[in-house]
């Protein structure tokens, strides 16, 4: 599975407040159900508190994926509970900053208009890729969404390495406002995630437009079995080492190319270890890892 960029942002009940402030209550909670080739679940995100990072006052979320995929005989069965990364932002003004490779950079801004544009995010993607360094979004549409709040509309631009796109309001945010990687190579067949909303809850808001239960899929195949029983890792993308970390032994782990060759074939025999990746080029891969239980892990990897 592909750990691409996943960053959030929280939105004030109103217009976004002053920098230090809290735009959220306590025991916020996000879910938004996903899908992508070969496997499918729902991102769980957390609000863990406050903390001050280069001068500012801001929140900290903790993001969760719980993953799933279907048998042989059709039936959805738990693929496995992975940390998703920690996120960190903070607002002034009509502004919302999320803290990305040590720097702030600006997320949503609803001070502008309809058919304005601003940069989101800075990436260093590789010549080949055909994206720009920098990512920038457009605003399509403003006014107020389905759920009554002010919101925004946007769209990444066709040469943006990072993505977001969706309407998103200043409460609780909306549809999945976390920007990802993407390929900018129309060569490449990106395996894009798609994500929908599913409920949102804080100390003063519920939001939960299907009715059905936030958790229905982790209550119903039976998942809490599995969370004790997870594999780390990342960091993902990577432009180095890749750590990989078990609950239990781990036996071997194998690289392939999208092609299907197989690069490289470790074993291990420990519940951790390190996968050196700068020598490869870059580009996706999918790596494969087996443990002493007959566990058998397939993530996918973006090595930049």
């Amino acid at each position: 599975m592909i750990r691409i960029f996943l960053f959030l942002i929280i939105f004030s009940p109103i217009s976004l407040s002053a920098q230090n402030s809290i735009w959220v209550e306590s025991n916020a909670v996000w879910h938004y159900d996903y899908w992508t080739i070969g496997w499918f679940g729902f991102m769980k995100i957390q609000y863990n508190g406050d903390t001050v990072i280069q001068g500012k006052n801001v929140m900290h979320f903790v993001l969760t994926d719980y993953a799933f995929a279907y048998n042989q005989q059709g039936q959805t069965v738990p693929y496995g509970v992975f940390p998703a990364g920690d996120f960190y932002t903070y607002s002034e003004g009509d502004t919302v900053f999320y803290l990305q490779n040590d720097a702030f950079q600006k997320l949503l801004d609803f001070s502008k208009t309809t058919g304005d544009s601003y940069k989101i995010g800075v990436t260093n993607p590789s010549p080949l890729d055909q994206c720009s360094p920098e990512s920038w979004t457009m605003l399509t549409a403003t006014g107020t969404d389905v759920y009554g709040y002010p919101s925004i509309s946007v769209e990444a631009y066709l040469n943006a390495n990072l993505k977001l796109t969706g309407t998103f309001n200043n409460r609780f945010g909306g549809d999945y406002f976390l920007p990802l990687l993407r390929s900018c190579d129309p060569n490449i067949i990106w395996e894009d995630y798609i994500f929908s909303f599913r409920c949102f809850q804080d100390d003063s808001l519920i939001v939960n437009p299907s009715g059905v239960e936030c958790e229905y899929m982790l209550t119903h195949v039976g998942l809490n079995a599995v969370e004790e029983h997870t594999v780390y890792i990342g960091p993902n993308p990577t432009n180095g080492n890749l750590a990989i970390h078990s609950d239990v032994q781990l036996i071997r782990i194998e690289l392939f190319t999208l092609a299907g060759i197989r690069v490289q074939t470790q074993e291990v025999h420990s519940s951790s270890c390190i996968l050196e990746m700068s020598k490869f080029e870059t580009g996706l891969y999918v790596l494969h890892v087996y443990d002493e239980d007959g566990g058998y892990f397939t993530r996918r990897i973006v090595l930049d």
